[in-house]
């Protein structure tokens, strides 16, 4: 008898759910010896046993429901088709005394005492336990993949860099905006822009796309920060960003214009420096 008969795998499960009688347990003590192996299957089927009972309960999917109906449905008539005992009283007593003793015959006889429901049950088990590991493992493999797919799906976490490029071919400065839409920060740097006289700003402008769900003025746009140059037309400036950067979508466009140092928000001024997002 080797260790993929059905018996053998009786006895390993029966002693793992406790249910082996002396002689059961003394037959399994003789496979152990033999192939010390099996000891790892013992281990296997009880940590099997005891991720089943840690693990909450899920619904079964239907297709699994159907199996475990129709394994049911099917145990009883196999039971009886397996018992030996009719057969056994219609034997000659000469024959029967020639039989083998019901422990080398029946080494699973545990399984055949068992009404049919607990054997169904048993059954039913075994397929749940199966179906809950693989879903727990899915489980498990989503979690780890989580973070990863995260990352890749909100890009606006990391700093972003734009340069906003003069609209008049005569203009020689250049600017350069670096943006943080998850901390809503920024920093601006511009060089080569003439210093403007007191009266004066520049201004940085957001420009929302059509849909943006923002207060704007009639142009669209949001006042993000006003500057001067010093005298070699050179300036650094952090930036506060107003929330429609949380998602750049909203965000068309940014630009610089010069507006009037006492009203700056009017919004006179038509872009000097522009870059599209």
């Amino acid at each position: 008898m080797t260790d993929s008969t059905p018996s053998l795998d009786l006895l390993l499960a029966g002693y793992v759910l406790n249910t082996l009688s002396q002689e059961e347990a003394a037959l399994l003590e003789q496979y152990l010896a033999a192939d010390p192996t099996l000891q790892e299957r013992i281990d296997q089927l009880q940590a099997t046993l005891e991720a089943a009972y840690a693990t909450p309960e899920v619904k079964p999917p239907p297709q699994l429901r159907m199996a475990i109906l129709a394994a049911t449905e099917a145990l009883p008539s196999q039971q009886t088709e397996a018992l030996p005992s009719q057969q056994t009283e219609a034997l000659p007593s000469q024959q029967t005394e020639a039989l083998p003793s019901q422990q080398e015959a029946e080494p699973a006889s545990w399984a055949r005492r068992l009404p049919a429901w607990q054997l169904a049950f048993g059954l039913a088990a075994a397929i749940a336990i199966a179906w809950l590991g693989i879903d727990n493992y899915r489980l498990r493999l989503a979690k780890e993949t989580a973070p990863t797919e995260i990352a890749t799906e909100t890009p606006a976490s990391e700093s972003l860099d734009y340069a906003l490029q003069p609209v008049e071919a005569d203009l020689t400065a250049a600017a350069q905006i670096e943006l943080n839409p998850a901390e809503l920060e920024g920093e601006l740097t511009v060089a080569g822009l003439p210093p403007l006289p007191p009266e004066q700003v520049y201004v940085l402008w957001t420009i929302l796309a059509p849909d943006a769900p923002f207060t704007a003025d009639s142009k669209g746009a949001i006042l993000t920060e006003t500057f001067n140059t010093n005298a070699q037309g050179n300036v650094t400036e952090s930036l506060v960003l107003p929330e429609a950067y949380q998602t750049l979508a909203q965000v068309a466009a940014i630009g610089i214009t010069v507006e009037s140092a006492d009203a700056p928000q009017a919004h006179q001024g038509s872009p000097i420096l522009l870059t599209d997002l």
